[in-house]
């Protein structure tokens, strides 16, 4: 099994062919907005939900689980995974945050 790093690299490779020019974020508040790609798979973070069944509760970032595999820090099929992008000249102070938009009744996300 790969570590998390190489899950990293994966990912950004995918996105990158998928997306060369960036992710498309809609807030209300903010409206549309293009979320940069980053250039090094370690500003791509992970994380997994406090509380698998509610995701409102919140995330535990994965810090220091990229050299490990996701066995290792104990994944298995269908768990749920999110990851967000840490900027590139952001200090060991940065707060990671991972925002999921909840589902309204007629399938649309609403954040």
């Amino acid at each position: 099994m790969e570590p998390l790093i190489d899950v990293a690299e994966e990912l950004l490779e995918i996105l990158t062919e998928r997306y060369p020019k960036g992710l498309t974020s809609f807030s209300p508040e903010k409206g549309r907005s293009k979320i940069q790609l980053p250039d090094d798979p370690q500003q791509i973070e992970f994380a997994l939900p406090k509380v698998p069944t509610d995701l409102s509760q919140g995330w535990d970032a994965l810090d220091s689980a990229k050299t490990q595999t996701p066995v290792d820090i104990g994944l298995e099929n269908n768990h749920i995974v999110a990851f967000t992008f840490r900027p590139s000249d952001s200090d060991s102070d940065y707060e990671l945050e991972f925002h999921i938009p909840e589902l309204v009744d007629d399938g649309a996300a609403e954040e």
